[in-house]
């Protein structure tokens, strides 16, 4: 059977859910698919931690914030294996607990004239005509539209169909992170979020530790081109080494990835919003308020696109204000924090730990402060590699602010820009990592 919905949304997490509840309440006729069952709409593994700034999204769509929030913390410990402290930062953060926002989201989104399709997979774009028309679902029907909105997450099957006309969309394992993360009962072993760092133990990544109350979140997230990743053993050394103790109640894996947004987020009916557009954070792999930030910005853009446009499917061509103010209000600074990435896993050992000591207490990612971070870190022994590799990461991130400030107006200057994108992030690359 076909039906005709104004707008199709698949994946019903913060971003497709956030989504599909501005478009409904500004009239449009949406269809949300998920694939979880209709009280876990949008759940997924998840670490939980936030800025506090996406309090103002749980607010805009009336979310119950005491069931949703687990905890708040005011300040980030950055530790070391011997639980040596590297830095404390001050910053306002909240713990979600991502198992009842979907419930409450899920309940937010059935209070409106939303047609929710639960425990259902969106199995392949319906193409023709190089234009999405629709999409057809794990239970043989399918489903016509005007436009679809890919916010499936990381699972990327849709778009991997559409990547034969956007080539842009094609993912390697350099670009992704793999997660592990245990709750535990009981187990505090800190009072405030806490980061470890080791390269040895985490190539390219990180450890962290939530304290809850009566429990802990531990997990540790690492490149997936590394060799021998063995995430369970790696997980089960760290619990030892920051005596985290306590009954195991859930384990979760998850894959992430590790770069700025897609260079375009959109072809003739269909576009990509949330972490299926890359729309996470590079540097800390956060994607729950980049989820709302990119809906958000979603919304503003792909509601005027549908309101002044006859064509069915959407046209790209119609779509691409959604690309160009993403870009410049989101994607400059994603873009930035993939420069700092690389700089950051450029680093020894030695070199990571001398750099997070000279972090500020309040820490901001002003391309000034952190030069003016490395050129007090150029103390240790190796003085010239440290800073002329903070002086690529500069130069790069001019280039980048620069070129993202000129993000095309229209879909025939994208191969140009696109271009130069690539140009920046290739030479940084070969300059840092190889």
């Amino acid at each position: 059977m076909k039906h005709k919905y104004d707008v199709v949304i698949v994946g019903g997490g913060p971003a497709g859910g956030y989504l599909s509840y501005n478009l409904a309440k500004d009239g449009f006729n949406v269809c949300l698919i998920d694939s979880n069952p209709i009280d876990r709409v949008g759940f997924k593994a998840c670490g939980g931690i936030s800025s506090d700034y996406i309090l103002n999204y749980l607010k805009k769509i009336n979310l119950n914030q005491e069931a949703i929030i687990d905890d708040s913390f005011e300040e980030v410990n950055i530790i070391d294996t011997k639980l040596n402290t590297l830095a404390s930062i001050k910053i306002n953060l909240v713990h979600l607990d991502r198992e009842a926002m979907g419930k409450e989201l899920s309940n937010a989104l059935r209070n409106e004239n939303i047609s929710i399709l639960s425990n259902l997979r969106a199995i392949k774009l319906l193409i023709r005509n190089s234009s999405v028309h629709g999409v057809k679902l794990s239970d043989g029907s399918s489903i016509e539209t005007s436009l679809v909105v890919d916010a499936s997450g990381f699972n990327g099957l849709l778009r991997q169909q559409a990547s034969q006309y956007v080539p842009y969309w094609h993912i390697t394992k350099s670009d992704l992170v793999i997660a592990i993360m245990e709750i535990l009962k009981g187990a505090q072993p800190f009072r405030t979020f806490t980061l470890t760092i080791d390269k040895s133990l985490i190539p390219g990544g990180y450890g962290w530790i939530t304290p809850s109350q009566n429990k802990s979140a531990i997990g540790l997230g690492l490149k997936l081109d590394v060799k021998n990743v063995s995430l369970r053993y790696r997980l089960l050394l760290l619990k030892r080494i920051v005596l985290a103790k306590g009954e195991k109640k859930r384990s979760l894996i998850g894959l992430i990835y590790a770069r700025r947004p897609f260079p375009t987020l959109v072809y003739n009916g269909y576009a990509l919003v949330g972490e299926a557009g890359s729309q996470g954070n590079p540097l800390f792999g956060g994607g729950i308020l980049g989820a709302f930030i990119g809906s958000d910005i979603a919304f503003k853009s792909l509601r005027k696109s549908l309101e002044s446009n006859d064509e069915h499917p959407v046209s790209i061509d119609s779509l691409w204000r959604y690309n160009f103010e993403f870009m410049h209000q989101r994607g400059k600074f994603l873009a930035t924090l993939d420069a700092l990435r690389m700089f950051a896993q450029s680093l020894s050992e030695d070199e990571m730990k001398e750099f997070i000591s000279h972090l500020p207490s309040k820490l901001t990612f002003d391309l000034k402060d952190i030069v003016k971070i490395g050129v007090k870190a150029i103390k240790m022994i190796s003085k010239s590699r440290i800073f002329w590799r903070i002086f690529d990461m500069y130069r790069a991130n001019l280039e980048i602010q620069k070129l993202y400030s000129k993000y095309p107006k229209r879909p025939q200057d994208f191969e140009e820009w696109v271009k130069k994108d690539l140009e920046i992030f290739e030479s940084l690359r070969n300059k840092l990592l190889k």
